[in-house]
C-alpha cells in the first residue's frame, strides 16, 4: 500500500492539488465549506492509492498470492506510465505517438526495476510520505489555505464609541453609471424608479469610479479601503476589512457572491450542498485531460466554472438576503449583499420573468463585433438592470416598513461598469473610450438624510469604507488609501486610477496601475447619449434607427416582393409560451445562406417586435429580443422581413420561412 501511495501521489495527487491549490475561486464558486475543502484534499491525496490497493487486494482474495503479485506489478507499471506522460508532456508538446511510446517504455522499465532492484522497492516505501506532504502543502501553504485558515486582522479591534448606526450596503455587478442616465444626466425615472427615488433622498456621487474592472479586485477594494496590488490580488491583502472591523460592534449579515472576505458569524451564507462531488468531478476531468497523450497539459481546472455556479444561484441568494432582512437580529446590524446583477448572462426581464439563456450574441473575443450586436447587448443589459432596480425597491421597502430606514446608513454601489462600443473590449479601458467601464454608481443615504444631493467631486470606491467610519463616528484601525467623502472629496479632480485587466488597451504606470484623465472621462460619460433614447411604450425594445417599427402591424406598412433567401428559427418559426416564468422573447435563427449586410424586421403574429442588422462576421446567424406583451399564451408565429428604405419610409419585403 505504501508503494502505491507513493506512485499515486506523483501521478494523481501532485498535479491535481497543485492546480486546484492555486485556484481558490474554484472552491468559493462551489460554495465549499472549510471542512469540504479539507475533505477534498484528503480524497485526492489518499483516495486513488486506497482504491488501487483495494483492487489488488481483491484480486489476491479471488486468485491467490500469485495473482496478487501480478496485479501489484501491473499497478506499479501503470502508475509509472502516468508519471512519464506528465513529464513528457511538460517538456513537449510532443506528438501523441511519442507520448504513448514513452509511457509504455516507462511502464516496462518501472516493472523491471521493481522486480530486480531492492533499492527501488525501498525508495517507493519511503516515498509514501509524498501524498501526505502534498496534502499539507495544499491545506497549509497554497492560496486555498486562506479559505481553510482565514487570516485574522493584524490590527487590534477598534472601539466604536458606542455607535449604534445600522448599515445596509448593496453592491451590484457590471452596472455602469451610463446605463442609469437620461438626457439630463439624472437617473432615468421611467426605467429605474427605485434608484431615482434613492437619488432624491441620498447623496449621489456621480463622479465615482471603480479601481478595478473585475470583482476579485473591486469588491475587496470597497470593503478594505485599499488599492489592489501585485499581478493578481489575493485575500491576504484584505484581511482587514469592513467585516472584521465591525464584528465587535454590529451583528453581521453578509452575503458575498465571489469573494470570501468575511469570516464572522452570519457571513458567507453558502449552500455547499454537492460541493464535494462537484470538486471531485472537476478534479477527475482535469486529471484525465492531462494524462491523455493527445491533449495539451492544462494548468488550471479546465472544467471549472465558479462564476457560472455563482450566477446560477444568484436568484435564490437574492431571495435569501431579502428574507434575512425580516429575521430579528441584535441591533445594530450590518446587512451586506454583493449580487451578480445585472452581470451577464442577461436572462431577466424587469418583472422577474426569464427568457431561455442564450449565448453572448455578438460578443467575440472580448469585443462587440458590430454596432447592432453592441446595442442588442445593451438592450438586454438594461432590462436586467431594471430587474435589479425592482429587487432593490423591495429591499429598501422592507427597511421603510420596519421603521429602520431613516436611521440606517444606506449605500448602493457597483463593483465596476461595462461598455457597449463596437470593436472595443467590453471589460477593458482604451484611450478612445474609458468612460463607461470605471464610472459606477454610488448612492449614500446618510442617517436622517431626506433630501437628495448631487456631488461631482472626484470619488473612488476606496473612499466608501472611510466614509462609513466618518459617518458612525470612529476611525479605522489600519491605514487605507481612501478618504471620507461625507463632506465632499478633496482628491485632485483630474487623476483616477484603475487596476489593470487582460482586456485593457492602455499602458500601466510604474506602480502597476493605469492612470485615467478623470475630467475628460467624466465629461465623455455625461456627453454620451442615453442607454435608451426612445420614449413611450416598449421603449427599451425600440433600438435606433428602426425602433419606430416596433408595435406596428405589418399590414399597416408597405410590403414589397419577397427576397431570395430563406430563414429558420430554433423553434421552426413558432413560439410556445405556457404562461410560466420563462417566456420565449429572445428569438434566434439563421438564413439558409450567408447574408453579409441588410436590416431585417421580426414580427410575432403579424406585429413587428424588433429588428436586426447583418454584418459579414455574423454570416447567417441573427438574434432579436421582442416585447413580452407580443408573446401570448399558447402558440404564435414568427415572420421575418427585409427592411428597405429610410426609418421614415420603410418597406418590408417578406423572407420565406419554414
Amino acid at each position: 500500500m505504501l508503494e502505491i501511495l507513493a506512485l499515486t501521489g506523483a501521478a494523481v495527487a501532485e498535479p491535481v492539488l497543485s492546480n486546484f491549490g492555486g485556484a481558490p475561486d474554484t472552491f468559493i464558486g462551489a460554495e465549499a465549506s472549510r471542512g469540504q475543502i479539507v475533505l477534498f484534499g484528503l480524497v485526492v491525496a489518499l483516495g486513488p492509492g486506497v482504491v488501487a490497493w483495494a483492487a489488488g487486494w481483491l484480486a489476491g482474495r479471488i486468485g491467490g498470492s500469485r495473482v496478487r503479485r501480478a496485479a501489484h506489478l501491473v499497478t506499479v507499471g501503470a502508475l509509472s506510465a502516468l508519471v512519464v506522460i506528465r513529464v513528457v508532456k511538460r517538456v513537449g508538446p510532443p506528438p501523441a505517438w511519442l507520448v504513448t511510446v514513452a509511457a509504455v517504455a516507462g511502464a516496462v522499465a518501472a516493472g523491471w526495476l521493481y522486480r530486480r532492484v531492492a533499492a527501488a522497492r525501498a525508495f517507493l516505501g519511503y516515498a509514501a510520505v509524498l501524498p501526505v506532504l502534498l496534502f499539507v502543502m495544499f491545506i497549509g501553504f497554497s492560496p486555498v489555505s486562506k479559505l481553510v485558515f482565514p487570516p485574522a486582522a493584524s490590527t487590534p479591534a477598534p472601539t466604536h464609541g458606542g455607535s449604534r448606526t445600522p448599515i445596509l450596503m448593496i453592491v451590484a455587478d457590471e452596472l455602469p453609471t451610463e446605463t442609469l442616465l437620461d438626457r439630463s444626466n439624472h437617473v432615468d425615472r421611467g426605467l429605474f424608479p427605485n434608484l431615482a427615488r434613492l437619488a432624491g433622498e441620498a447623496t449621489w456621487y456621480r463622479n465615482h469610479t471603480a479601481v478595478a474592472s473585475f470583482t476579485q479586485a473591486a469588491v475587496p477594494a470597497i470593503v478594505s479601503g485599499r488599492y489592489p496590488t501585485g499581478p493578481m490580488p489575493v485575500p491576504t491583502q484584505f484581511s482587514e476589512n469592513l467585516f472584521t472591523w465591525l464584528e465587535p460592534s454590529h451583528t453581521i449579515n453578509g452575503w458575498e457572491s465571489i469573494t470570501r472576505l468575511c469570516t464572522a458569524p452570519g457571513c458567507n451564507h453558502f449552500d455547499g450542498s454537492g460541493a464535494l462531488s462537484t470538486l471531485v468531478g472537476e478534479a477527475w476531468e482535469q486529471w484525465s485531460h492531462n494524462v491523455r497523450p493527445w491533449t495539451p497539459p492544462a494548468t488550471v481546472p479546465i472544467e471549472d466554472d465558479p462564476l457560472g455556479r455563482a450566477i446560477s444561484r444568484r436568484g435564490t441568494r437574492l431571495d435569501g438576503f431579502s428574507a434575512s432582512l425580516d429575521r430579528p437580529m441584535a441591533p445594530p446590524r450590518l446587512d451586506f449583499l454583493h449580487v451578480l446583477l445585472p452581470h451577464i448572462p442577461w436572462e431577466y426581464l424587469p418583472d422577474g420573468r426569464r427568457y431561455p439563456k442564450p449565448e453572448f450574441f455578438g460578443l467575440f473575443v472580448n469585443g462587440w463585433v458590430s454596432p447592432y450586436s453592441a446595442e442588442l447587448g445593451r438592450q438586454r443589459h438594461v432590462l436586467q438592470a431594471q430587474y435589479f432596480d425592482r429587487r432593490l425597491g423591495e429591499i429598501i421597502g422592507k427597511l421603510r416598513r420596519s421603521g429602520r430606514y431613516d436611521e440606517t446608513l444606506v449605500i448602493v454601489t457597483a463593483d465596476h461598469g461595462m461598455r457597449f462600443r463596437s470593436d472595443e473590449p467590453w471589460r477593458g479601458v482604451s484611450a478612445d473610450d474609458y468612460s463607461s467601464l470605471p464610472w459606477a454608481p454610488l448612492f449614500v443615504k446618510y442617517p436622517g438624510q431626506t433630501e437628495g444631493r448631487l456631488d461631482e467631486s472626484n470619488v473612488e470606491q476606496i473612499d466608501i469604507l472611510p466614509t462609513i467610519a466618518d459617518t458612525i463616528g470612529t476611525r479605522l484601525p489600519w491605514k487605507v488609501d481612501g478618504r471620507s467623502v461625507r463632506r465632499g472629496s478633496t482628491r485632485a479632480p483630474e487623476a483616477k486610477w484603475i487596476f489593470p485587466w487582460g482586456q485593457d488597451r492602455m499602458p500601466t504606470g510604474p506602480d502597476g496601475r493605469i492612470r485615467l484623465d478623470a475630467v475628460t472621462g467624466y465629461r465623455a460619460m455625461l456627453d454620451a447619449p442615453p442607454a435608451v433614447e426612445a420614449q413611450g411604450a416598449d421603449r427599451v425594445f425600440r433600438l435606433p434607427p428602426y425602433g419606430g417599427l416596433v408595435g406596428r402591424r405589418v399590414s399597416s406598412l408597405p410590403v414589397g416582393e419577397p427576397v431570395n433567401v430563406r430563414f429558420r428559427t430554433d423553434d421552426a418559426g413558432r413560439l410556445h409560451y405556457d404562461g410560466g416564468r420563462e417566456i420565449p422573447v429572445y428569438i434566434k435563427g439563421r438564413f439558409d445562406r450567408e447574408v453579409r449586410s441588410g436590416r431585417f424586421a421580426v414580427a410575432v403574429d403579424g406585429v413587428v417586435g424588433g429588428w436586426f442588422e447583418m454584418t459579414p462576421v455574423l454570416k447567417s446567424t441573427f438574434a432579436v429580443l421582442v416585447p413580452p406583451r407580443l408573446v401570448p399564451r399558447g402558440e404564435s408565429e414568427v415572420s421575418v422581413y427585409r427592411i428597405d428604405g429610410s426609418p421614415d419610409r420603410p418597406t418590408l419585403r417578406p423572407v420565406p420561412g419554414p
